[in-house]
């Protein structure tokens, strides 16, 4: 019996390794890629905020090399340097949580805030 590095069962050819099958993803995976609900991946497909979908039998799913490489150019990795640049030109898209600038309900908004600030420091 002689002694082999490899198991008997493994491929001898190295590219078949390389060639792992892969497994799509869901909108239940992608919903977990992002902490998000099934719901929201389903409002972000409508909207196009992510990659396109395939959809097979009536069920949506997404290619993992192609689903992450189009979410890294997205969202491209932050460094210190980057996110600290006073040159920065991203932008971010308001998410509704905050009235616009200039606007009455921000004026009201933060008066409301001030208010309540007063109020706490008196007491």
């Amino acid at each position: 019996m002689s002694e082999s590095a490899l198991p008997e069962s493994a491929p001898s050819n190295p590219q078949s390794e390389a060639q792992a099958p892969f497994k799509l993803l869901t909108r239940q995976d992608v919903a977990a890629i992002f902490s998000v609900s099934v719901r929201t991946i389903e409002n972000w497909r409508a909207e196009g905020a992510i990659p396109p979908s395939v959809q097979i039998g009536g069920r949506v799913y997404w290619h993992p090399d192609t689903f992450i490489k189009a979410v890294n150019e997205l969202c491209p990795p932050v460094t210190w340097e980057t996110a600290h640049s006073a040159k920065s030109t991203k932008t971010f898209v308001s998410t509704g949580v905050r009235p616009p600038k200039g606007s009455v309900a921000l004026s009201k908004s933060n008066a409301r805030d001030e208010r309540r600030i007063a109020k706490l420091m008196a007491d």
